[in-house]
């Protein structure tokens, strides 16, 4: 059973340096992202709360992904996006973190 529990971390650990890579590595993907996991949301609402047929709900949030990962595409969201990243991403910088880990130390006062 433990040796499923790492297993499980392992693959989230591998999972999120990809999709973090990914969302660093280009502009137009951080929107897309964002609107696939509101569709989700707005899914689940749909379904469990307000009660719509499944079907309805289906057509509603697939439409309306793939009108998010299409505005993303656009120019002027990628722009907004470079913005964002532009200003914030100094947030996200985890260097100051790792420094407390000795064989990381290094790396970081050498840069």
């Amino acid at each position: 059973m433990i040796f499923l529990y790492f297993y499980l971390l392992l693959i989230m650990g591998s999972f999120g340096n990809l999709v973090g890579k990914n969302l660093m590595a280009r502009a137009d993907v951080p929107f897309g992202m964002i609107a696939v996991v509101l569709m989700g949301i707005l899914a689940g609402q749909m379904t469990y709360k307000w009660k719509r047929d499944i079907i309805l709900t289906t057509v509603v949030t697939v439409v309306l992904t793939f009108v998010g990962i299409w505005l993303s595409t656009q120019p002027f969201i990628i722009s907004l996006s470079l913005t964002v990243r532009a200003r914030y991403v100094h947030l996200l910088e985890l260097d100051d973190i790792y420094c407390c880990v000795p064989a990381r130390c290094d790396e970081v006062s050498t840069t």
